[in-house]
């Protein structure tokens, strides 16, 4: 069975791309965000607490266990 050709490129013209990004609003209000999204400073306040969490360490996961051979 022979596949289809797929095209690499994206799926939208630069053109299209220029329109989303000239529709886009400058400024974002969101009254349930934590913090001010257009405001650096409150954006990385909130984000410098923010703690990774790996596999296996979220608290409501089981612990990640190995084999005992």
């Amino acid at each position: 069975m022979k596949h289809e050709f797929t095209p690499k490129g994206p799926p939208f013209s630069p053109e299209e791309i220029e329109a989303i990004i000239a529709a886009a609003p400058e400024y974002v209000d969101d009254p349930d965000c934590p913090y001010d999204p257009n405001d650096e400073a409150a954006v990385r306040a909130f984000w410098s607490k923010a703690k990774i969490t790996f596999p296996g360490e979220h608290p409501h996961q089981k612990p990640f266990r190995q084999n005992k051979d």
